[in-house]
């Protein structure tokens, strides 16, 4: 007997992700570390911005 309580109604997560387009790409040497094969995705993590983002709800200038 399977408990359908315990199932979720609704998905936990759902994502929108843009197709990126094949240009700026690093060799495999350098992207590994990066964390992206897109040049044009590797910005700085700065949390200061992250936090101002979270305070104003995403809506920051």
């Amino acid at each position: 007997m399977t408990d359908n309580a315990s199932k979720p109604t609704r998905p936990l997560a759902m994502a929108s992700v843009r197709r990126q387009k094949w240009r700026n790409i690093y060799r495999h040497e350098l992207a590994f570390p990066k964390g992206t094969i897109f040049a044009d995705l590797d910005k700085p993590w700065n949390p200061s911005e992250a936090r101002i983002l979270r305070q104003s709800g995403g809506n920051a200038k």
